[in-house]
């Protein structure tokens, strides 16, 4: 993956984990984080998923770093899809991966 694209998955991966800190582990709330990274030929793929409350499709659609993660994945080629997780959110990055340069 070339820089730039680099750039935009690391602040989309900002822009996850710290709200599901942020919002899934509240007031001190424990709970599990997972984070799991794939590789395809041409695609790679991050998941990242949390037992917390979880967030209705209706508020997710109106938040700012629900769309701040749209375009960021855009702009890195990505595409970014939420489901519930029940309970929890889980968010998977899909990318296409490039060839290493030499």
């Amino acid at each position: 993956m070339d820089a730039a694209n680099a750039s935009a998955l690391g602040l989309i991966l900002n822009e996850i984990l710290t709200n599901a800190v942020k919002h899934a582990f509240t007031d001190g709330r424990s709970g599990h984080l997972s984070l799991v990274v794939e590789g395809g030929n041409d695609y790679g793929t991050i998941q990242i998923c949390d037992d917390g409350p979880g967030m209705p499709s209706a508020a997710r659609s109106k938040s700012i770093g629900t769309s701040l993660i749209t375009r960021l994945a855009r702009q890195a080629r990505a595409e970014a899809t939420w489901r519930n997780n029940m309970p929890g959110t889980c968010v998977t990055i899909t990318f296409p991966q490039t060839e290493a340069r030499s």
